[in-house]
């Protein structure tokens, strides 16, 4: 599917209203960019053919050096107008990512307290103590916690599965929130650096009127979302782990109500999502910032493909001098 087909059935079904890139008027601006562009360049090489002792065809005209100043800052004013979307449209995004972070954040903190009351996670100041009193010390402060979980399910198997059952609900709700703002990164990254791409090919330097490569859509991957999505994905890990452990006592423990009680919880109980996590446009944009924060200069490799890597390509090697980016 095309990219500009699957925007709009991304903005057709999103019905919160948030802002995407404005892929129709950019992909426009370029292209009236570019047909000048074309324009200037016919006419520069019929002086340069003039010149070598060449004809021109007739009713061509002699290309004076007005008109070839004139288009040239016809170019880079339609070349302007075209960064002037991109930076209107990523301060739009960016707002909106700032007030979906709030938005989804609380949501977070309240499934670690309930995984808390289930005794899926723990306070660091009480691990702290409990590593203080162990006769021996454990490498990983985790096993801790994962024993815990074990004598929590040995001694009432049905609170525990009760309790985690109930975290599922409310994570796999959860779970939806996280995945939408995925997406709308993630196709709003993508948006951005195929356009940014197709400019940086077919437009010349000369003519941009801001230093490039314009890597500015990059702030969009932001750190609270990245986080965001980390501790999403490290707590469905450890309600994964817990069904695990779970399952595994259950059969060891003796037979009675109270485990039999807990087995049909367990089989009546919904699949544990999984976030999808970020895509591959912002985890490739999360690979080049991590080379970009390298003690090692960086520079401009020429060719697109250094500039906007595809995703799933390997992340471009920056050696060299001082990378200037908007």
């Amino acid at each position: 599917m095309r990219f500009g087909r699957k925007l709009a059935l991304q903005v057709t079904s999103d019905q919160s209203g948030a802002p995407y890139l404005s892929h129709k008027a950019m992909k426009e601006a370029i292209n009236k960019t570019v047909r000048d562009l074309r324009l200037y360049q016919s006419r520069s090489q019929s002086l340069e053919n003039f010149k070598a002792g060449m004809i021109l065809p007739e009713g061509e005209a002699l290309p004076s050096a007005d008109e070839l100043a004139r288009l040239e800052e016809q170019i880079k004013e339609l070349d302007k107008e075209l960064f002037s979307i991109v930076e209107e449209d990523l301060k739009k995004i960016f707002v909106h990512i700032r007030q979906m972070e709030g938005f989804i954040e609380p949501g977070l903190s309240q499934l670690q307290e309930q995984a808390m009351r289930c005794g899926l996670l723990m306070e660091e100041s009480l691990l702290k103590n409990l590593q203080d009193i162990l006769p021996v010390a454990l490498e990983n402060p985790a096993e801790i916690c994962q024993r815990l979980i074990e004598i929590r399910i040995m001694q009432d198997p049905l609170a525990m599965i009760t309790g985690i059952h109930e975290l599922i609900l409310n994570y796999n709700g959860f779970l939806e929130q996280v995945d939408e703002h995925t997406q709308y990164l993630e196709i709003n990254v993508a948006g951005f650096r195929k356009l940014l791409k197709r400019h940086e090919k077919q437009v010349p330097h000369m003519f941009h009127p801001s230093k490039t490569p314009c890597l500015g859509f990059h702030k969009l991957v932001t750190k609270s979302s990245r986080q965001i999505v980390e501790i999403t994905n490290m707590l469905g890990q450890i309600i994964s782990d817990a069904l695990e452990r779970f399952d595994t006592l259950l059969t060891k423990l003796p037979s009675s109500e109270q485990t039999q009680a807990a087995a049909r919880e367990r089989q009546q109980m919904l699949t544990l999502n999984m976030p999808k996590g970020l895509g591959p446009e912002c985890q490739m944009v999360l690979q080049i910032q991590a080379q970009l924060q390298e003690p090692v200069q960086t520079m401009i490799p020429t060719g697109t493909d250094f500039l906007y890597p595809k995703p799933n390509a390997q992340a471009p090697v920056f050696k060299g001098k001082q990378l200037d980016v908007f």
